[in-house]
């Protein structure tokens, strides 16, 4: 707690590779890795886990409540206090569908039939992620 970075390591030999500074003077918030390990998420931005180098950065109203990449890695979501989740096309840079709760989206996960959300609202939902 209480840090600006985020640390990577090599969990294969348990050795630290480097600390990444946040650029927003608080706590990294959540963090996501995509299924195949290539790409981490923070809410700051996605980076490429090999180079450590920011592949998109993440423009948010709010501070994330959660982070989940598509299984493909090629979209993230992104939810919100507000009740907003937007998911994030990381090929074009943009959103390209928004969702909402009636409160706080305190979980994201992507299974086999799209985007399942939960929500302060006491509803659990799977979204049509269709493009």
């Amino acid at each position: 707690c209480n840090s600006d970075q985020v640390r990577r390591w090599n969990l294969s030999n348990q050795k630290f590779l480097e600390s990444i500074s946040a650029k927003k003077p608080f706590d990294v918030g959540p963090v996501a890795l995509s299924a195949d390990g290539s790409l981490g998420a923070t809410d700051e931005g996605v980076w490429d886990t090999e180079s450590g180098e920011m592949v998109a950065e993440l423009e948010n109203p709010f501070a994330p409540m959660d982070l989940a990449f598509s299984p493909d890695g090629r979209y993230l979501a992104v939810p919100f206090v507000d009740g907003a989740i937007w998911i994030r096309d990381l090929k074009t840079r943009g959103n390209f569908k928004r969702f909402g709760h009636q409160g706080a989206v305190r979980a994201v996960f992507w299974g086999p039939r799209g985007l399942y959300s939960a929500g302060d609202d006491c509803t659990a939902v799977l979204w049509d992620t269709t493009p």
